[in-house]
């Protein structure tokens, strides 16, 4: 991790390359907390500026979500590439430019109504022109397609994320009650929602700097460009280097870090091996393998121990290089693959890997695949056998119960565990759903961890629970499709409209993304009660919109039902079912004992 070699920068010019705060920070306020006076600062926005605001969040997801659908679809080419992000680059930076210069009158209209501490809007909007600005670094660069489809994937998912809470604020201006959600988490705000395994929050960290608390890591040193994020804002989210305005920053992977040739220089050379131990050191005082001090361009993390295990996990699972070719790699003379289909709604787009369990944990990765438009994938396994982890990320859906095409959070993963991977097998009809997720998010928090028993048994329990059966291997009914139940047996059905169910509930409490009531249903799994909570933990429920949940409202400050995972998917699968959204056939009768049990339930999964 030489970050000493890189050239030193303005740090006047870094400081600028900072998220801001609102234009009206609640810093200036007294030392009594009085709110900053509106009148010194911009004009308070009106009702028609706050419309035309919100029309412009609107119009950036929208764009963003097409763009990535775009970039994933079967057509698309190396060479095509460029000009798709090219043409998608100038359709939104005008919009998102305005939203800017726009910023300043929105966070006025929050502080003038007691929303001083959450005034967030000029920090995102320049949140999401700073990510604008890195992914076109980036953009069509890789030399894979499977590559150039990653890096969109995640760039669709932040973009959509800042775009959700941008419009979420719109709607708590002209919702009239004025009870603000907190600021985004690249703000200074806690994130919406804690994911559930090691990895994610581990990439968490290293995407946004916020920690397993949910708060922002502690970072001292820096001239302010890391100082609202996390390491891929200078390492990029591959971790493998950026050049940047004035400098370049090295490949901090795992592979790259302890080469045992030493490490990879962006001049070519190669420096010192590092171990974990080496790198934590690196990471949290700013030291390089001698000793000597590396640049003050780079913070220095004050990591705990829960954060840097997750942290490291992370950085095990990038790979130390892009891949030649035009695709995913095929499977070597020998190898295997794993293919099936992931479910949460129709897939579009996204991205899936595998990772090796080591220890009851997750290990090395083992191999990558886009999510094709179907939602299927086939991910190369060479020279392992064993259980398996898959892990879907940054994936956009057709939600059940609107009918609308979503973007998962950045937050937000699916997974699903496989108890027994037989080395150069050709596995296929694996699913990746919301309840593969529960199940493996169950196996993981069991004594011992994500052995092969616990996994099979997390999986049983789980189908047990929805009356589904093999959840990794049954196919889910998609209710969307017109007359779907008729060749479908008890077991899809139940699946596929367990999943709708969940969907539902998500419109019901107001969640805007329903990725979210996936990952928070995934965590009240895991301790193998249904009930809201994770151990004594309440879930707390990202993605709420300004409608009938207002900025705190029935959820009580975000947090799960206790009845979430009972009668209320019970409630919820009644509603779906008489809706104009199920086309399958399936009747209330035909799902009445799934009702009833659920409604009945006590929540544990057994």
């Amino acid at each position: 991790m030489r970050v000493g070699s890189i050239v030193p920068a303005c740090a006047s010019l870094l400081a600028v390359l900072a998220c801001g705060g609102s234009a009206t920070s609640p810093q200036t306020g007294t030392a009594g907390g009085s709110p900053p006076s509106p009148q010194t600062g911009p004009a308070v926005a009106s009702s028609a500026t706050i419309t035309q605001y919100q029309d412009l969040t609107a119009s950036v997801q929208s764009a963003a979500v097409s763009y990535g659908t775009t970039i994933a679809g079967p057509t698309m080419t190396l060479g095509g590439c460029a000009a798709v992000h090219d043409a998608y680059d100038a359709q939104v930076r005008p919009w998102i430019s305005q939203m800017a210069q726009m910023s300043g009158s929105m966070d006025a209209f929050m502080d003038a109504h007691s929303g001083y501490t959450y005034a967030d809007m000029a920090c995102v909007a320049n949140a999401m022109l700073q990510e604008l600005d890195a992914h076109r670094l980036v953009a069509c660069t890789f030399s894979t397609l499977g590559g150039d489809q990653t890096e969109a994937a995640r760039h669709v998912g932040v973009m959509t994320s800042f775009a959700s809470h941008a419009y979420d604020r719109c709607g708590q201006m002209m919702g009239g009650q004025y009870t603000w959600a907190p600021p985004a988490p690249v703000c200074g705000g806690t994130s919406g929602g804690t994911p559930t395994d090691p990895v994610a929050l581990g990439q968490r960290i290293f995407d946004t700097g916020i920690g397993t608390d949910g708060q922002p890591i502690v970072r001292n040193g820096s001239y302010g460009m890391m100082m609202s994020s996390g390491c891929a804002s200078c390492h990029g989210y591959d971790g493998l280097g950026r050049t940047m305005m004035m400098f370049t920053t090295p490949n901090i992977t795992y592979g790259n870090l302890t080469d045992p040739s030493g490490m990879l220089d962006p001049d070519g050379s190669r420096g010192p091996t590092y171990t974990d131990d080496l790198i934590r050191r690196a990471v949290t005082q700013g030291l390089d393998v001698d000793g000597s001090a590396l640049s003050t361009i780079m913070p220095r993390w004050q990591l705990g121990d829960l954060d840097w295990a997750d942290l490291l996990l992370f950085l095990k699972t990038l790979p130390a290089a892009p891949s030649a070719g035009g695709g995913p790699p095929p499977p070597s003379a020998g190898s295997g693959t794993i293919a099936g289909t992931v479910f949460m709604g129709g897939m579009q787009s996204g991205a899936i890997a595998a990772y090796a369990v080591d220890g009851g944990t997750m290990g090395p990765l083992l191999g990558t695949s886009p999510v094709a438009a179907s939602g299927t994938f086939s991910i190369p396994v060479a020279g392992y056998a064993g259980a398996v982890v898959l892990r879907m990320t940054g994936g956009t859906f057709v939600d059940e119960a609107t009918g609308t095409t979503m973007a998962m959070l950045p937050s937000d993963v699916v997974t699903s565990s496989v108890p027994s991977f037989a080395g150069g097998s050709a596995m296929t009809g694996v699913q990746v759903t919301p309840l593969t997720s529960m199940a493996q998010a169950r196996a993981q928090y069991m004594a011992g961890g994500m052995t092969a028993a616990n996994i099979a048994a997390a999986n049983t329990a789980v189908g047990n629970y929805f009356d589904v059966g093999d959840i990794l291997m049954t196919a889910p009914m998609n209710p969307a499709v017109a007359g779907a139940g008729a060749a479908a047996d008890l077991s899809a059905k139940n699946y596929g409209m367990t999943i709708a169910a969940i969907s539902q509930y998500a419109r019901t409490v107001g969640m805007t993304s329903s990725s979210s009531i996936f990952t928070a249903m995934m965590r009240d799994a895991s301790d193998g009660v249904m009930n809201g909570v994770m151990g004594s933990t309440p879930i707390s429920m990202s993605g709420m919109g300004g409608g009938m949940m207002g900025g705190g409202g029935m959820m009580g400050g975000y947090t799960m039902q206790v009845s979430a995972g009972t009668s209320g998917l019970a409630t919820a699968m009644t509603t779906f079912v008489g809706s104009p959204r199920n086309a399958s056939g399936v009747s209330i009768a035909d799902m009445q004992p799934l009702v009833d049990k659920l409604k009945a339930s006590s929540g544990a999964i057994q």
